[in-house]
């Protein structure tokens, strides 16, 4: 594991400030922020700061798809979010017909030994877009193209960036463009497979000179997995595709 720091950077086009977010709302844990751009954000970060308890003041991140769905009686938690030319969208936990156990910052139990553990109902989250990429013009840009979950094998993907450059030097962005023009953020890992309950998301891991994606597949069990999905269990406007 590495950690790295900066203060540096652009500043965003776009800033929502902070305000008050909750799970278990209903509708009103889905809410819409108009970020004025002119086209789609070359970039989008969701914060979520804690409110109480032993991470007070710590900021989570947003992320680009549903872990879990309210069909188990099993904690999750998180904002997901996905923007387009006009907004940004963001989701926050809530029952649809089973359990309220999703909550808008969770870390609780199989993580660190219960060190700093959170479970919280409200949050303060800031939406910050912006108009050019982080660390300027891509030196290497794959173009959208066709990926789609439930494929097997074609559910994985393996790109050659040709940077050969050293891990520590390349920030890699990997997105999921939904029919409608939504713009979902792929993630670092998965923390649900095909035994249970609907997932989500775009997963990616990068090497020096390799990009590799991979989108839900039915390995033994249910093929519930999506590219991207947000439903059961997260609140309003749901999508699954």
């Amino acid at each position: 594991v590495r950690v790295e720091a900066t203060t540096a950077g652009r500043a965003a086009a776009f800033d929502s400030g902070w305000f008050s977010f909750s799970s278990q709302q209903g509708e009103d844990s889905y809410t819409v922020v108009a970020h004025s751009l002119s086209q789609a954000p070359e970039h989008v970060r969701v914060l979520v700061r804690s409110l109480q308890g032993a991470n007070a003041g710590f900021v989570f991140e947003g992320i680009g798809a549903m872990s879990h769905d309210d069909d188990q009686d099993a904690s999750y938690g998180g904002v997901v979010f996905a923007y387009d030319s006009t907004a940004v969208r963001l989701w926050a936990p809530s029952k649809n017909n089973q359990y309220a156990t999703g909550r808008i910052v969770w870390v609780g139990d199989g993580w660190g030994g219960g060190m700093y553990s959170s479970s919280e109902q409200t949050a303060e989250v800031r939406v910050l877009a912006y108009e050019a990429p982080r660390f300027g013009s891509a030196d290497f840009d794959s173009g959208w193209f066709a990926m789609a979950s439930q494929r097997g094998a074609a559910s994985y993907r393996e790109l050659a960036h040709g940077l050969a450059s050293t891990v520590e030097t390349l920030h890699l962005t990997v997105e999921a463009k939904s029919e409608f023009g939504w713009i979902f953020p792929g993630i670092g890992s998965g923390s649900s497979d095909d035994s249970g309950a609907n997932y989500g998301g775009l997963i990616f891991g990068y090497n020096a000179t390799h990009a590799h994606l991979w989108a839900p597949s039915q390995n033994d069990n249910r093929n519930r997995g999506r590219i991207i999905c947000v439903t059961d269990g997260w609140g309003g406007q749901s999508l699954c595709t």
